[in-house]
């Protein structure tokens, strides 16, 4: 799935963290001549919280240089809007979103 994070354009793939929790790595879409390739990694979209939440829900890293990710993925259908549920990591509050049923079967 494409997403459009700042100023780069990016492919979105599924990863898993550990076997625990699913993960969303968006790599930067190169083209050239019209051919179109993966370039390097822009950012790891979500975080690794060991939490109590459905499975179809993720959390988004969305501050620091990760800031306006949730509004990324939610315009590239990855997420749907509105958080379900929050925790404390660190100094930040990080969210959790419902992956859509179309990022679970593209992604995963």
């Amino acid at each position: 799935m494409n997403v459009q994070f700042k100023h780069w354009k990016c492919k979105a793939v599924g990863a898993v963290y550990n076997g625990n929790g699913r993960a969303i790595i968006l790599y930067e879409i190169m083209e050239e001549d019209g051919e179109v390739d993966f370039g390097s990694p822009v950012a790891t979209a979500t975080v690794n919280i060991d939490a109590d939440i459905p499975k179809d829900n993720i959390f988004i890293k969305n501050y620091s240089e990760n800031s306006g990710m949730e509004e990324a993925l939610i315009e590239a259908g990855i997420i749907e809007p509105g958080s379900n549920a929050n925790v404390k990591a660190g100094f930040v509050t990080v969210y959790a979103f419902k992956l859509t049923e179309e990022a679970i079967k593209k992604l995963w």
